[in-house]
């Protein structure tokens, strides 16, 4: 659910805080529990397994009771995008900067976490840049990204978010030799046989007909109009032997 209130100035902040998530010998965020519960039961979840009530040592906050959480190593980079996107509406300055790799795997946090909208939105960022993107991601990075996403689980949310993006990805890849070679011959023969070819249409172009095409206007109604046709001559009358002749005829006579 997107954030509505600005709240961003509550992330990573000591003197608001009433969690810290500690990830080994990485770093810690001070968070806030009334905001990310809500959005992951994998971290509301964790105190049982992983977390503990503690009194923090910092010295200006001694006596201040935080739960602290302890998460892999392996979870950090995925946990710090993840944490920081509770905070922040703006999905762009979540993503900005961040490593492909980094941004599959709050993908598959999320997913695994159930934030679908939040995992739809790392899928945005993963998809080929255009110019004026603010997320810009190549195709060398992306096809390592896609392998390592179908190595690291079985979740099948998860297998057909790397589908999605494979096929996203595909076009570019095919121009890439060195993608190409790592695809192989199978992947790249299913990925045509997946598409759908486009209905046959007539070529129309003048170049290819030979011969300049008819303009045909419409009418108001939105009915084709009808061409314009040359009025016909009028016929003359030729005068008969039946009922008097005009009064001119019978002048030139006499």
């Amino acid at each position: 659910m997107p954030n509505t209130a600005d709240i961003r100035y509550l992330w990573n902040n000591p003197e608001y805080s009433d969690l810290i998530i500690r990830i080994e010998r990485e770093g810690e965020w001070h968070c806030n529990s009334y905001i990310v519960y809500p959005r992951s039961h994998t971290i509301r979840d964790a105190p049982t397994l992983m977390g503990a009530l503690t009194e923090i040592e910092d010295e200006e906050e001694q006596g201040v009771m935080k739960m602290i959480m302890f998460f892999d190593k392996e979870d950090y980079p995925g946990m710090a995008i993840m944490l920081h996107a509770m905070y922040e509406s703006d999905e762009s300055k979540v993503f900005d900067g961040q490593e492909p790799a980094h941004i599959a795997g709050a993908m598959s946090m999320a997913i695994g976490d159930k934030q679908f909208d939040f995992a739809e939105a790392a899928f945005r960022a993963l998809l080929p840049s255009g110019p004026d993107a603010e997320t810009v991601v190549n195709g060398e990075e992306m096809l390592p990204v896609i392998e390592n996403i179908r190595r690291w689980t079985r979740d099948e949310d998860i297998l057909r978010m790397a589908d999605r993006l494979e096929m996203a990805w595909m076009p570019m890849f095919l121009l890439d030799r060195w993608s190409r070679d790592r695809l192989g011959k199978e992947t790249i023969r299913e990925f045509l046989a997946s598409m759908k070819p486009r209905a046959k249409q007539e070529d129309t172009s003048e170049a290819s007909i030979g011969f300049v095409m008819e303009v045909i206007g419409y009418s108001d109604e939105g009915t084709p109009a009808k061409p314009e046709q040359e009025a016909a001559p009028k016929r003359k009358r030729k005068a008969t032997i039946d009922g008097p002749m005009p009064s001119s005829m019978t002048t030139l006579e006499k």
